[in-house]
């Protein structure tokens, strides 16, 4: 299994360096505030933000939290010339929690240390609790940053777009808001139908034969003909037909 090793000659930066100065020498100011420890265990935090970014990217609006667990003030550290060496597997790296392998090869000398990753995401969630068939206003919204690490669904990001939309059951506060809670257009609802012909559009009523969201085609009738055709959801209370 491919490791992603890391030699630290116990950086100062937020990067990981090499030195062939002893750790006496190159923390001999921070060791009294902070300790050998303490450095390793935030050198290691940055190894592992580093490398999970360059193997699994970013996504726009996520955040990545890495927390080490601190090593035992106990466990005597020994003077290491070139550097200790992080291991940990590709596969491991990419977990919500896993261990990497701190060691000093010339010393004979190694310890294990926790590590976990978590990903936040600000998205839109209820301001308080809110019965079904609520139409959806700012006052009913708010922005939250939210732990996704175990969630498998893309949450909404502005509040502006889902003014207007209803709710179809009751959610309680601080709730992530799912498609599936919502319709733009309801089952039942009067709605606008709007046919495009070229660079023509006419517009008729009809009534909704189905729940739908932003982008979801549904079956909708028109009101004079009464015939039913497919179409899809533009925005509140409004399909579109392509002709």
């Amino acid at each position: 299994m491919k490791k992603l090793p890391c030699i630290l000659g116990i950086a100062l930066s937020n990067i990981c360096l090499n030195t062939n100065a002893s750790i006496e020498s190159v923390l001999e100011s921070e060791t009294s505030v902070i300790g050998v420890h303490q450095l390793i265990s935030e050198n290691l935090s940055n190894y592992v933000y580093e490398t999970v970014i360059d193997l699994n990217g970013l996504e726009e609006n996520r955040n990545i939290h890495v927390e080490t667990s601190s090593i035992d003030p106990r466990i005597s550290i020994p003077e290491c010339l070139e550097g200790f060496r992080f291991d940990v597997s590709e596969k491991e790296i990419l977990k919500n929690n896993f261990s990497v392998r701190v060691a000093c090869e010339s010393q004979d000398w190694y310890t294990y240390t926790t590590v976990k990753v978590s990903y936040t995401q600000s998205v839109v969630v209820t301001n308080g609790t809110l019965s079904p068939n609520t139409v959806l206003t700012k006052s009913h919204l708010r922005i939250e940053e939210i732990d996704i690490s175990n969630v498998h669904y893309t949450g909404y990001r502005n509040i502006e777009e889902l003014i207007g939309a209803k709710l179809k059951y009751r959610v309680r506060d601080g709730q992530t808001i799912k498609t599936k809670m919502l319709c733009y257009v309801c089952e039942g609802d009067r709605i606008t139908i709007a046919a495009r012909l070229g660079g023509m559009q006419v517009k008729t009523t009809g009534i909704a034969k189905e729940d739908g969201t932003l982008g979801e085609t549904i079956e909708v009738m028109n009101t004079r003909s009464k015939k039913s055709v497919f179409a899809q959801v533009h925005s509140v209370q409004e399909v579109i037909v392509s002709l």
